[in-house]
């Protein structure tokens, strides 16, 4: 099983722009983050995707 990476650490933009392997990476910034947000769009993406499709993508979420 895969697990997606849920962050507001920009460091892992990085990684990612690097071409480094991953499950998937869920982006928000830290100035928007609150909880509901964050449920409501990874409940989004978990209903649309399979970790498969999710693997080396990157997500920007929008948690207004």
């Amino acid at each position: 099983m895969e697990f997606m990476l849920c962050t507001h650490d920009t460091d892992f933009l990085r990684l990612n722009a690097a071409g480094i392997q991953h499950s998937g990476i869920a982006f928000a910034p830290q100035s928007q983050a609150n909880i509901g947000g964050w449920v409501r769009e990874l409940s989004a993406l978990s209903s649309q995707l399979t970790s498969e499709q999710a693997r080396n993508q990157l997500f920007f979420l929008s948690l207004k």
